[in-house]
């Protein structure tokens, strides 16, 4: 399964965004994404240190995440890529240059950009 960008930072944006003491994942399975594809993503940003969460698998197929909280350098990620000018921009860059990165690239990417919007670039 493929790591989605796009869904890393929707759902630091809804886990911030949540008034929830504890967000329950299944919240993010839709249309497009579902109960496997959330799961991974819970335990990519978990791995990452960019979240505090509990994933339980069940036998009898699908799972559950719960996430606890984002942790300060999910939301130093989150500050970096929360603008949508930001974020569209990095992705552009990204994907005309290399195609993709490592999660810390792609944010140094993303500070770089803002660097640059803020006059310091």
């Amino acid at each position: 399964m493929k790591r989605d960008m796009d869904f890393v930072r929707k759902v630091l944006m809804t886990v911030e965004a949540s008034d929830d003491s504890v967000f329950d994942a299944s919240k993010l399975v839709d249309g497009e994404h579902n109960v496997a594809f959330v799961l991974h993503h819970i335990e990519l940003l978990r791995d990452a240190g960019y979240i505090e969460a509990a994933v339980s698998y069940y036998k009898s197929g699908g799972g559950q995440a719960l996430v606890k909280r984002i942790t300060w350098e999910g939301y130093e990620y989150l500050d970096v890529v929360r603008n949508d000018t930001v974020w569209n921009r990095t992705k552009s860059w990204v994907a005309n240059t290399v195609g993709s990165t490592s999660f810390e690239l792609f944010k140094m990417a993303a500070v770089e950009v803002t660097k640059e919007m803020l006059g310091f670039g």
